[in-house]
């Protein structure tokens, strides 16, 4: 009996200092990348029209699944999104039949992008495109 009258006593002490603490997790935030448009400023040496994509590394997806014949002058809307998990790349790649693809530019990307609307230039091969792309956290 006096064992349980000793813990009766200790009992307000445990649930006074054994009270539960809020914890609120926070998820790690990715920023949302949007692939806005292509605009072709020059085409590669010797043609008139390229056959251009997009290929997102390390995944490997590919904008759009075809491909976009453009001239000097044409724009392209791409409109695709992305959350990154890890760093990587946008390049902007001309399709040849015969030999292997052409990269005309590539953009370095990190997971801590800064929000905002990036517009860069890639230049390989004589051509010259600019790429949009928007960075939203």
């Amino acid at each position: 009996m006096k064992i349980i009258a000793k813990l009766l006593l200790l009992l307000p002490v445990i649930v006074l200092t054994g009270a539960a603490t809020e914890v609120t997790y926070q998820y790690p935030q990715r920023p949302i990348f949007v692939i806005q448009s292509v605009e072709c400023i020059r085409t590669t040496s010797g043609s008139d029209t390229d056959t251009v994509y997009i290929s997102r590394q390390p995944e490997g997806a590919r904008y759009p699944k075809g491909t976009f014949t453009m001239s000097a002058g044409e724009k392209a809307n791409v409109g695709r999104y992305f959350y990154p998990k890890a760093p990587g790349s946008i390049a902007l790649y001309e399709e040849d039949s015969l030999t292997a693809d052409d990269e005309i530019g590539k953009f370095n990307f990190t997971t801590a992008e800064k929000s905002g609307t990036y517009v860069i230039t890639m230049t390989g091969d004589g051509a010259e495109y600019r790429v949009t792309i928007q960075v939203r956290n």
